[in-house]
């Protein structure tokens, strides 16, 4: 037996050619039998039925030897044993026919020689079918059946059955290197399938293939741990429905459909952030990215599954961290909205105690300072309470929310801190509400950092500029093309713009062009982050004499008002 089968090789090739014993034990029985009542009378019956008997005893141990390993538990510590005991039947079942070109031989009938040759000849070949898998296993059965006849034609002293031995010979030489060919296929196409299965069981990601109706054919271990199911279990399963469900995900349709290819709102090449269920009915989110395939002239899609949990925690701790720090930057200007309205507060309550104690306070008067105090307390609630909003934990999920709204929250946040540092902020937005898809408060975290940014770029170029007092101004724009086109916020300034040897790399992780101490470097990082997990894009560009930043964002049908 070849060294170059390895035992994690045999584990799967040996099964496979035991699949071919009870054929072959069946095919030799009735095989054999026929050839016997051909012979029936030409040669004598008691080497007939001593032949048969042999036949018959060979393939009963065969069949009993199949029945053992089928009941065994086949691995790299047995496999090469079994393998043994697979050759040592095929050899044995090829000698009884290899006896039979010796001992059924009729010298004087050339019909016969030819029928015996051909009966051979065909069961020798027909081995390659049952056996051709495992080599070995073919090439003992072939040299001890085939080979016996063509010497005894040799012998036979005939010119033409001396030629027909010839050519059982370069038969023989043929079948024999083909068969190595045939086994060294098989063993390669075994090894490459091998590889990508333990490639498949040994990735962290879950992979599932999917067929034209978007039912699950085959999950790789990762995948079925993920959900919870056994990859038996997964078979069948409706990918888009059963483990991602549309109910759970903002971007599905809103109305089930009956249709075959009603799921396939979720298929997208690139990845996508979508909330998937467990078989115990939890839910999590992952990272689910598709392709598209045609093999055997069937569609297939694949599905690559990615458990996002422990990361987003990662990612909403940082961004919880970066809005603390937004918060910090902004305390001097938060502290100056309170103040106003804490002033005004003050002032009125002290007009109403002035007038108490001179006697003079009449109704109208008292009406008119409770009103002030009312609405500047409301205003600092409002502060507050959108404060307490901004700096809160955010909920993992995407949702709907209105765009104009948030970006108007965000920039009445810093808009009187901007006034007092001499910097306009100017809002171009659709008439109406505009319906966006993502995490509204995140993308309140994205405009401040963008608007304290551009405010910086305009401070710095006063700096550079310092004997000519110059209006800061940042414009804030959103474009809307058709429904389900991407949303598009514009942020510009006229500061100092963005050096052109660092513009590909403000993005990067803790680069900055502030001083020490100023700036961490994380801010346009964390941002793009949020932009690309809801399927957006940011962007830098200088324009003339102002620094632009644009941020697309996804806009699923229906979403915007009119």
């Amino acid at each position: 037996m070849p060294d170059s089968y390895s035992r994690h090789l045999l584990t799967t090739l040996i099964p496979l050619a035991y699949r071919g014993v009870p054929i072959a034990a069946l095919t030799n029985g009735i095989v054999s039998g026929l050839v016997v009542l051909a012979l029936w009378g030409h040669v004598a019956s008691t080497i007939l039925i001593y032949w048969l008997l042999g036949v018959g005893v060979v393939s009963i141990v065969r069949l009993w030897s199949w029945e053992r390993f089928r009941k065994a538990e086949i691995d790299q510590a047995n496999v090469r044993q079994w393998a043994r005991w697979l050759v040592l039947g095929s050899a044995a079942s090829g000698s009884m026919w290899g006896l039979a070109g010796f001992l059924l031989f009729v010298p004087d009938d050339p019909h016969l020689h030819t029928f015996l040759l051909f009966v051979i000849g065909g069961m020798a070949t027909g081995a390659i079918a049952v056996s051709g898998q495992y080599t070995p296993a073919f090439q003992a059965f072939f040299l001890t059946s085939l080979p016996a006849i063509g010497v005894r034609l040799f012998l036979s002293g005939e010119p033409v059955e001396q030629m027909m031995a010839i050519m059982v010979v370069v038969y023989c030489a043929v079948i024999f290197v083909a068969s190595l060919r045939i086994g060294k296929s098989f063993a390669n196409v075994i090894t490459l399938e091998q590889r990508i299965r333990a490639i498949m069981d040994n990735m962290l990601d879950g992979v599932v293939t999917l067929d034209a109706k978007g039912h699950i054919k085959s999950a790789n271990p990762a995948a079925a741990s993920m959900f919870g199911y056994t990859e038996g279990a997964m078979v069948e399963r409706l990918f888009f429905s059963d483990l991602i469900p549309s109910e759970y995900n903002v971007d599905a349709p809103d109305e089930p459909s009956s249709s075959d290819d009603a799921w396939k709102w979720a298929m997208a090449t690139s990845t996508r952030e979508l909330v998937a269920r467990r078989k115990d009915g939890s839910t999590f989110l992952a990272d689910v990215a598709t392709s598209n395939m045609t093999y055997g002239g069937e569609e297939i899609h694949i599905a690559t599954i990615r458990d996002i949990t422990e990361q987003k925690t990662i990612q909403i701790q940082l961004l919880q961290a970066s809005k603390l720090a937004t918060l910090g930057q902004m305390a001097a200007g938060i502290a100056h909205e309170l103040n106003q309205p804490l002033n005004v507060i003050r002032m009125a309550s002290e007009n109403a105690l002035l007038r108490q104690k001179a006697g003079t306070l009449d109704p109208d008067f008292t009406e008119s300072k409770l009103t002030t105090i009312e609405q500047q307390s409301e205003k600092m609630g409002n502060i507050i309470n959108h404060l307490r909003m901004f700096s809160r934990l955010d909920n993992a999920q995407m949702e709907r929310f209105d765009l104009a709204m948030t970006i108007n929250q965000s920039t009445a946040l810093v808009r009187e801190q901007f006034d007092v540092d001499g910097v306009k902020i100017h809002t171009a937005l659709p008439e109406g509400s505009l319906m966006a898809m993502g995490h509204p408060n995140q993308l309140e975290h994205v405009l401040l950092n963008l608007l304290n940014n551009a405010r910086d770029a305009i401070k710095e170029r006063r700096k550079q500029n310092s004997g000519v007092p110059e209006t800061g101004k940042v414009d804030v724009k959103v474009e809307v093309n058709d429904a389900g086109a991407p949303i598009t916020i514009y942020v510009s300034d006229n500061g100092t713009g963005i050096p052109t040897k660092t513009l590909n790399q403000i993005f990067d992780p803790f680069f900055t062009t502030k001083a020490v101490g100023e700036g961490t470097g994380l801010g346009l990082s964390i941002a793009q982050g949020i932009i690309d997990a809801i399927g957006g894009r940011l962007t830098a560009r200088n324009m003339t004499e102002r620094a632009c930043f644009e941020i697309r964002l996804p806009q699923p049908p229906g979403c915007k008002d009119a």
